[in-house]
Formats: structure tokens, sequence, C-alpha cells
């Protein structure tokens, strides 16, 4: 099988890409940064020095045909204008669907995000299946919705259309959860806000998505088209998480409470100053918003309809991070496909 994955020098797009190669398959990635993909190339040469991938740079015409091409690529950061993110999320995907469509690949596969479920309250196993309505609280999250609309749109019209959502992808290279929650906390002196440390979440291992990319495309027609949660399938306390991310970065972090009305204010006036100067803020209301409240979601159907079972348990891929941050290795690259599920 050949694989086109778009954004393959990003966080998740280049995970996607050594999966893909350790599961044997001929593999082509662009992206917008040839530095970054020296990186991908470099640790492809490391892990499957056998089958290396090949790289063209974000636009360039690719006349060659695929059977799958999985789209990663897109603006994930917290700044910018509705109709910047519009552009990357939504234009993007859609023009990369139809490349898909005429190089002849039988599937698309999205990477979307469980911010389109977003609401401003607990949600507890939140579940999948239909495009989500533009949750309102951040372009991006709008986006990555009218992003998945569209695709359901146009099935039937050509590749098989399936989207994967996941929550809070944590892992080596991240440059969102983790560095984002290391920064408030060198700021405040190692200490972290945390409203409700007994909030429970669903996280992400980046190793863990790429594998449930992988299986999306790999899935028989059979399957079809479809909309997918996925997460490490063990949810934690706020809390803890924050504690394993503080381990896994060598730096002790030390959560003390603040009220939700409180950050959530700091949150609102952060976003009203930063917004128009196109800066992230400190804590934006999302942000906020993520620290005051449990969000779990349920991945029984990613389970009965691809055969998902995480590679990683989050003790397993707090530990990877943290062996990476040490010594710049990765070794669940190793972990093809065990039988038996989570490690």
């Amino acid at each position: 099988m050949k694989i086109l994955v778009r954004g393959g020098t990003g966080f998740v797009g280049r995970h996607v890409v050594w999966r893909s190669l350790l599961s044997g398959y001929d593999t082509v990635f662009t992206g917008r940064s040839p530095e970054a993909a020296a990186l991908v190339m470099e640790m492809a040469l490391r892990v499957s020095p056998d089958r290396l991938p090949a790289f063209h740079p974000e636009g360039h015409a690719l006349g060659e045909s695929f059977d799958v091409v999985i789209d990663c690529a897109g603006k994930v950061n917290l700044v910018g204008s509705r109709a910047d993110y519009v552009a990357a999320n939504v234009d993007r995907t859609a023009s990369a669907w139809t490349h898909a469509r005429e190089r002849g690949a039988h599937t698309f596969v999205s990477v979307s995000s469980a911010s389109v479920l977003f609401a401003c309250r607990d949600q507890l196993g939140l579940t999948d299946g239909v495009p989500a309505t533009p949750p309102g609280i951040h372009p991006y999250a709008d986006s990555k919705a009218l992003s998945e609309t569209m695709l359901w749109a146009r099935r039937g019209q050509g590749p098989a259309i399936r989207i994967i959502r996941p929550r809070g992808v944590y892992g080596p290279y991240d440059s969102g959860v983790l560095p984002r929650i290391l920064k408030v906390a060198r700021r405040l002196g190692g200490r972290f806000p945390l409203p409700a440390p007994r909030a429970l979440a669903s996280m992400t291992a980046a190793s863990n998505l790429a594998h449930a990319v992988l299986l999306a495309a790999e899935a028989p027609a059979s399957v079809g088209d479809g909309i997918w949660n996925v997460s490490d399938g063990d949810d934690r306390p706020l809390g803890e998480l924050i504690q394993l991310a503080g381990q896994a970065a060598g730096q002790e972090l030390r959560p003390f409470h603040l009220p939700g009305s409180l950050l959530r204010g700091i949150g609102r006036a952060g976003d009203f100053i930063c917004r128009p100067l196109r800066v992230e803020p400190r804590v934006s209301l999302y942000t906020a918003e993520l620290l005051c409240r449990s969000r779990t979601l349920c991945i029984d159907a990613i389970r009965r309809d691809l055969g998902y079972a995480p590679l990683l348990s989050v003790e397993k891929a707090f530990a990877s991070l943290a062996e990476f941050t040490q010594h710049g290795t990765l070794p669940e690259l190793s972990i093809m496909r065990p039988k038996g599920g989570t490690r």
C-alpha cells in the first residue's frame, strides 16, 4: 500500500510517517519545513533503514498515485483569525480530498480534534459518529467542526472518508499541551493553577493516535465512512496528569487551587487583549475551561469498528516521553502492533 501523509513534518504527522514505515508501507510525506523534514528522515533512518519515506514540500505538485491519503496538516496553534483557521483547516483539507480523488486513492483519513465537541460544562463519555456543530469557544475548534461537515458532505463522491478525533495529544515533539503547561508553571515558580484536580480527562499519546490513523487507513471497504473518537482508553484526574507531565519533563509541578470563576475571568481577559494583537494569551478561556471541567471520550466505536487497542498505557507513554526528553530516543517506535493491546 502506498500512503501520502500531508503535514508529515508536524507533531502528529511525523508519528504517522514513522508508524506507516514500521507497518511496511511505501510512504510519501509533505510539509512546510525542510529542516523539520530532515529530522523526520533522520528518525526514519533509525527505525526503518530498509524503507525510507520520500519528502515533497507542501504545495509541490504530486503526479503519482496513492492508495491512501492521510491529512495531518492544518493550523493548530491558538493565534490567528477565523479566516486563517478556515483557510488552513477547511479549504486546504477540501483541496487535499480532491487531490486524493484525482490520484485514485480509495481512502482519505483526516485527523480532527475532540475540541469540536466542546461545551462549557462537564462532559463524560462523549460519543462520535456524526460531524459536530462549531462549538464557538475558539476558531480552531470551529474550523475543525466545519472541516468534518465539509468532508461528510462528500461521502460517496470519491475516497472513503474516515475521521479520527483525538483529545489532548501528547508525546515526543509535542508543541502544544505539555509546553503550555510547563510555560505557565515556569512563570509561577513551578506552581500550576488547577481549579479541579479531580476532574477526569481523556488524553491521547501520539503513538496511540498514529496507530488509530493507520487502522483507519487499513480498514476494508466494508467499514465505509466513519468518525471515531480515540484516546488512551484510561481516563485520569487532571491533577495526576499534570504530575506525570512534570515528571516527564524533569520538572516538579506543584498544583495549587485557584477558583474556576477566577481562572475563567483571566482567560476572557487574555482573549480580549491578545486576539486583536495576534499573540497567544498566557491563559485563554479555552484553556481555563479545560482545567475546570471533566471531559472524557467514549471509544467503544473505534474498538468495535477498527479493532483499536492502545499500544501504550498512560504510564508507558509518559515514561517514553521522559526518555525522549532526556536522551532523544523514541522507544515506542519499536512497538509494531502487539496482540493483546496495551503495553
